[in-house]
């Protein structure tokens, strides 16, 4: 299986080699090791419940999870007039990004 390369943000990069240093990973590539020792969407529901931004503060209250930070970033980048396959492709979803990103943009533009 051949890995797609992707770019990604400059500050991506330091933190991933902050994270590789901090677990001692000498060579990313050849190392059965994980990165994360955690899953994401985990680490970042722990985050919000200790914030206490877990749920809205509206009627009837709504949970905030990775999927609505996502949804809120494509339409943001939409109104701002980013293009949509630049967004689809930073977004990194399974089955397509455009597929996400034009049916919800379309009716915010």
């Amino acid at each position: 299986m051949e890995i797609e390369p992707r770019a990604s943000l400059h500050g991506a990069v330091d933190a991933y080699h902050r994270i590789l240093k901090r677990r001692n990973i000498s060579d990313a590539k050849q190392s059965e090791e994980l990165l994360f020792l955690a899953h994401h969407r985990d680490m970042f529901r722990v985050i919000l419940e200790m914030e206490n931004l877990r749920y809205t503060n509206e009627r009837p209250r709504r949970k905030r999870d990775l999927t609505v930070c996502r949804h809120t970033y494509i339409s943001f980048r939409l109104l701002y007039g980013a293009n949509a396959y630049d967004i689809a492709n930073n977004c990194r979803t399974v089955n397509g990004g455009a597929k996400l990103v034009h049916p919800g943009g379309a009716k915010l533009v």
